[in-house]
């Protein structure tokens, strides 16, 4: 259950299994005084605590891709990023070269790129020296990645597959950004280009912290399977 998507049809049953002995009988046409929804609920909140299983299924799927974006000198992090994505160094798996991977990785990582995807509308990538966040790709600042909020600008970049810290350096302990481009910006490109360098402006690098990601469904910022 925490590796493999379970199917539908799995999940149905275990719930009308649930249904009916919640219900005392086996008569199909019996009345369900209270939704599913509710029963799933935590007690306090006027529940009973049970197990949505679709829910439950995706929460212990996501939790490895937390594991693969905090655990990053474990041995089977270590084995997983060598086989896969050997020039990869960001903290979460890259999504665009899922075609290159297992059957069951593919199905993990594609919540990456779902739009609906819980694990990503409250995971957040945490910048620190910027050494394990992709420069275009991650959401590390505002709400998307760079290449989709300026693809024009990320057409013309020279490099677009390096981290963070490939696109500055530090003088005298402050962050100077170098951004590379095969041209020199045309007139008509110049607000494009001052929008997206404010923007970048905002963020702020640390040589001594290291990146990391942060839940923003727990207080602790930690991801859990319950929250």
């Amino acid at each position: 259950m925490s590796l493999f998507p379970m199917p539908t049809s799995i999940c149905n049953y275990l719930s009308k299994l649930i249904a009916k002995f919640l219900l005392g009988s086996l008569d199909k046409h019996a009345i369900h005084w209270v939704k599913q929804e509710i029963l799933c609920y935590p007690k306090v909140k006027g529940g009973l605590g049970l197990v949505d299983f679709r829910v439950r299924n995706k929460a212990l799927r996501s939790k490895w891709l937390w594991r693969y974006g905090t655990e990053l000198n474990s041995l089977w992090r270590q084995t997983v990023s060598t086989i896969y994505e050997p020039s990869s160094k960001s903290l979460l798996s890259s999504s665009r070269s899922a075609s290159n991977k297992s059957w069951l990785r593919r199905s993990i990582i594609a919540q990456l790129s779902d739009e609906n995807s819980v694990f990503m509308a409250n995971t957040r990538i945490k910048v620190g020296n910027g050494k394990n966040v992709l420069f275009w790709t991650d959401i590390w600042i505002g709400n998307r990645a760079l290449k989709d909020a300026y693809p024009r600008i990320y057409a013309l970049a020279s490099n677009k597959i390096g981290v963070i810290a490939e696109f500055g350096y530090f003088q005298e302990k402050k962050w100077h950004w170098n951004i590379e481009l095969r041209r020199q910006i045309l007139d008509w490109e110049l607000t494009l280009w001052e929008s997206f360098q404010n923007l970048i402006k905002g963020s702020n690098i640390k040589p001594s912290t290291i990146d990391s990601l942060i839940s923003v469904a727990d207080t602790n910022g930690m991801f859990s399977i319950r929250s």
